[in-house]
């Protein structure tokens, strides 16, 4: 298997709660990244259908990426056909990677508070699921495992699809503006500031006014999840 390196700028705070998790779920970090990122490409293509960032949103997410205080550099070896299919797709598309890879670890690591936080149901109902019964798991801890890994995702796609939203283009932004001159760090403006750090795609007509915070807000904000 012929493999290759990607180095990501990744949100700090992110990265610290995933690299918990894959410890605490006793996961290898580059090949169970590998797995997110080649399992979500089709996802993230087809969400991506007809969109294509203009070089000014691009400006704008980059330059949300592009902060050294609060990105960590990470090094992850994958397979070469992982790294061709994403690279295909970002320049497809117009997206940054880092954004990408944001999301993924902001989804992977959110808990129920964090999910209704960023109002996204935190359980799926059997109704959700026309004709599957989520009430019932294989006692195969093994099977039980490999259901969940093989596709993180599924329940909270599946929870967002409830409102015609997707995984890569739902907004998490605050429902009412910010204004910079009158910015608190509170429930409502704590997914505008993530927000910034995982846009994929967003047209010219929605750029958002940005989000500075200090090292204890940051500290603050990332508590709530």
């Amino acid at each position: 298997m012929q493999t290759t390196k990607l180095t990501f700028n990744v949100f700090t705070p992110f990265n610290e709660k995933f690299n918990n998790a894959i410890k605490a779920l006793f996961l290898k970090r580059d090949s169970f990244v590998d797995h997110l990122i080649s399992s979500e490409l089709h996802h993230l293509e087809k969400g991506l259908t007809g969109k294509k960032n203009s070089e000014k949103a691009k400006r704008y997410i980059n330059s949300g990426m592009d902060k050294k205080r609060t990105s960590t550099s990470l090094t992850i070896v994958v397979k070469k056909k992982t790294a061709e299919q994403l690279r295909g797709i970002v320049k497809k598309h117009n997206i940054n990677r880092d954004a990408f890879i944001n999301r993924l670890f902001l989804f992977f690591v959110l808990t129920e508070a964090g999910l209704k936080r960023l109002d996204i149901p935190p359980k799926v109902d059997s109704h959700m699921l026309p004709g599957v019964c989520i009430d019932t798991s294989s006692t195969s801890p093994f099977q039980c495992i490999h259901e969940v890994i093989s596709d993180p995702f599924f329940y909270i796609r599946t929870a967002l699809k409830e409102d015609q939203e997707d995984l890569y283009l739902t907004d998490l932004s605050p429902i009412t503006p910010i204004k910079r001159s009158d910015v608190q760090i509170n429930e409502k403006n704590v997914a505008s500031y993530f927000y910034e750090k995982t846009i994929i795609y967003i047209s010219d007509d929605d750029l958002p006014i940005g989000l500075e915070l200090s090292d204890s807000e940051l500290k603050d904000l990332m508590s709530l999840f």
